[in-house]
């Protein structure tokens, strides 16, 4: 190998390093973003409470949607359309 493939992979090789400390860096902040605001300490456990919030949503939605009806039936006529 001479000075100048040397030369090269080695330049190569630092600028790969610097993006993987970047990249930990950067998944070391949102891991503690994630145990700060939603008390997760891994993304596997923020995976899981998306997923339970996600259900609360679609479970809530098909409340209002039952309500909304209820209150339309029973309003019918006496609201301005």
């Amino acid at each position: 190998m001479d000075i100048k493939t040397y030369q090269r992979m080695k330049a190569e090789a630092d600028d790969l390093q610097r993006d993987c400390d970047r990249a930990e860096g950067a998944l070391s902040a949102k891991t503690a973003q994630l145990k700060r605001e939603y008390d997760c300490p891994t993304v596997t456990d923020a995976e899981k409470l998306k997923a339970k919030l996600a259900k609360e949503v679609e479970r809530l939605e098909v409340r209002f949607d039952k309500e909304l009806k209820a209150f339309e039936t029973a309003w019918k006529g006496k609201l301005e359309e």
